[in-house]
Order: C-alpha cells, then sequence, then structure tokens
C-alpha cells in the first residue's frame, strides 16, 4: 500500500511504501543532500565539532612517529596488558584466550574421531591452565557435561543462562 507524502524541501508529493511512510521526508536523494549539507547547519550530536573540544578526554595523545614506544603498554600480552582481568574473566573470553594460547589436536581426545572439537573444562573451575582442558568433539563433550558436572558453566558464568 503507498501513502503519499510531501517533499521537505521542494513541496512535491510523492508516494513511499506504508513501512517506510515514518522514515520518509524527501522525494529523491538530490534534495536530501541539499538540506542535510548546508554550511554550519547543525547535522546531528555526534558530527559537531565545538571550539574548545579536546579529544582523548583530556589525555595526550601518544606521538607514534617520534616515539615508537608510545603503544608498548597495548603491545603486551597476557598479564602484563593494562586490559588484564585475570580469573574474572568472562565466558567468551575465556574461550577466544584458549583458542589464541593453544592449538587443538586434530582428534577427539575421548573417541578419537576426526571432528570439529570444542573446549572442555575438566575441573569445572575454568582456570587458564592447558591441563584443566581437553578437546572434545560436540558428542564427547556433551556426554563428558551431563556425567561429572552439567550446569556448572552456568552457575559460574551467569550471564550463559539461555544462551544456545
Amino acid at each position: 500500500m503507498q501513502i503519499p507524502i510531501k517533499c521537505k524541501k521542494c513541496g512535491l508529493i510523492f508516494s513511499v511504501p506504508f513501512c517506510r511512510s515514518s522514515r520518509a521526508k524527501y522525494c529523491s536523494r538530490k534534495c536530501a543532500e541539499v538540506t542535510l549539507i548546508k554550511k554550519g547547519q547543525r547535522i546531528g550530536k555526534g558530527t559537531e565539532f565545538r571550539t574548545g573540544h579536546t579529544f582523548w578526554l583530556g589525555k595526550k595523545r601518544p606521538d607514534i612517529k617520534g616515539n615508537p614506544q608510545a603503544l608498548k603498554p597495548y603491545q603486551q600480552r597476557n598479564e602484563k596488558h593494562p586490559g588484564w582481568v585475570g580469573d574474572k574473566v568472562g565466558y567468551p573470553g575465556l574461550h577466544s584466550w584458549l583458542s589464541r594460547n593453544f592449538i587443538k589436536p586434530s582428534n577427539c581426545e575421548f573417541c578419537k574421531e576426526e571432528l570439529p572439537l570444542q573446549w572442555a573444562n575438566i575441573s569445572f573451575t575454568y582456570r587458564r591452565i592447558r591441563e584443566d582442558w581437553m578437546a572434545l568433539c560436540r558428542r564427547c563433550h556433551s556426554y563428558y557435561d551431563r556425567e561429572n558436572g552439567w550446569g556448572k558453566a552456568i552457575e559460574m558464568f551467569p550471564e550463559r543462562r539461555g544462551y544456545r
């Protein structure tokens, strides 16, 4: 169903589908561009630059060209990185850390089949120790969790509740 709308720039009446009727303001791109890009006109809060505005919230921007050591804190890895949270890491962060630091074997550690593997925690304490993790296929991972500690990941990481 087409809805007639009057262009804000030229006054021409044009029609748009009902689903666009609340957003449509201009009959063409030409009218929209002329209206949006007028010198000195405010387009939106995120695009304006005010006099006296400072970047980096008062911090001194690192001089990357003259001082290559300026980015050194952010090139550090693991415990030395300024954003490291240690054992307070969440479920996705822990699994991405595992993927970055350890290589999965090609076969499942239970059934020895060559299937896509998932990281399974042995002790259900979710520590950053390789010996506390094993690479299992989906079937073996589900079996292992059912037999040994189903639901412990939900207790440890409540943000995972209802996630599939």
